[in-house]
């Protein structure tokens, strides 16, 4: 039985170790052509650079099923058929093929480490990542690309979009994505499609809206930088965390406003007592050391306090004075229920 077994084990599970060529550094077709006669039988090869417009196919590396890295920069390719039998890929950077349409000959490849397309202006479509697991996976510049539809894996440890303008981030079959990084995007809609531990967010973009983490439940981590045009900051989830000591943010060189967590703060206070205009109710003062007063409350209300993790801390009934005393330093949420038209009244304040 067990010799019956290792007989249906796929040849390139057996331990062979990689060919190495002579000459690495591929520039002519003739040359990548005679691998298959210099290198009869290898299915794992470990470094091959190739690169030059007298590329015009790779099909000759169909015979591998195991590639450590490989660089196809500046040729001619139009697809990448022969890439079309790898299961397992360290290092695959596709860069400045000008002629290249699709990359569907990737969808058997189950593992990569690291993946980089790069500035391919012909290509239209990301479909053919199909990968179970991607450790880094860097997109950028590939011009006609404007959606990441059609995208798959089971999990990806770090991804990058790099200069690369996409109408939306959706339209993937990803299952999970640990960190995302957008540098110089040009909006950020579909971001709440995944739902990373942490986000990076750099580099002169012009977005104004970040309100698409507010549904994202693993985020953890958060840098904003170098938006020029960001100035609102104070997203639920970002008021909500401020003080979690569970949860990192930077800010840094964006619009005023969201320079700082003192910035940040300050407009979470001011800019969601959502109902005090059309009820004139507010809560005062606001950063509070003990008690807290609602003023123009008409009767009697029932309140509700939540920490930063969305959890109730304390409830009761309240004719205009809520005692706050025994709560730890913070920023919480105050609801407000029956004092009102709407259904429930809310109020962030910061307990000193």
């Amino acid at each position: 039985m067990v010799v019956l077994l290792f007989l249906y084990l796929p040849f390139y599970s057996i331990a062979q170790p990689p060919c190495t060529l002579q000459n690495k550094n591929i520039t002519r077709q003739s040359q990548l052509d005679s691998i298959s006669l210099l290198y009869p039988g290898c299915y794992y090869l470990e470094n091959i650079y190739i690169s030059g417009k007298d590329i015009f196919n790779v099909k000759i590396l169909s015979q591998f099923t195991k590639l450590d890295h490989i660089v196809i920069d500046k040729t001619s390719i139009k697809n990448l058929n022969g890439l079309e039998n790898l299961v397992w890929v360290g290092n695959l950077q596709i860069t400045s093929n000008d002629s290249l349409l699709n990359i569907i000959s990737l969808s058997d490849i189950k593992y990569i480490d690291f993946i980089s397309l790069l500035s391919n202006n012909m290509l239209s479509s990301f479909e053919g990542i199909e990968s179970d697991t991607i450790n880094h996976f860097i997109i950028g510049g590939n011009s006609k690309c404007k959606s990441f539809e059609r995208v798959k894996s089971k999990y990806i440890r770090k991804l990058w979009f790099h200069l690369q303008k996409l109408d939306s981030l959706s339209g993937h079959e990803i299952e999970k994505v640990d960190t995302i990084e957008l540098f110089k995007p040009d909006n950020i809609l579909g971001l709440n499609s995944f739902d990373p531990i942490k986000i990076d967010i750099v580099g002169f973009s012009p977005i104004n809206d970040i309100s698409e983490i507010n549904t994202l439940n693993r985020l953890s981590e958060l840098i904003l930088a170098f938006n020029k045009n960001l100035s609102m900051c104070s997203t639920d989830l970002i008021c909500r965390n401020l003080d979690n000591p569970s949860f990192s943010i930077s800010v840094y060189s964006n619009a005023p406003g969201c320079n700082s967590k003192a910035e940040i703060r300050q407009k979470c206070i001011t800019s969601t007592n959502q109902n005090e205009t059309e009820n004139e109710l507010s809560i005062f003062p606001n950063p509070v050391h003990e008690s807290l007063r609602i003023s123009e409350l008409d009767g009697d209300g029932s309140f509700s306090i939540y920490n930063h993790v969305g959890a109730l801390v304390q409830k009761g009934s309240t004719a205009g004075d809520v005692d706050v005393s025994g709560l730890p330093q913070g920023m919480y949420v105050l609801t407000l229920t029956g004092v009102t038209s709407s259904d429930k009244t809310v109020f962030r304040f910061v307990k000193m």
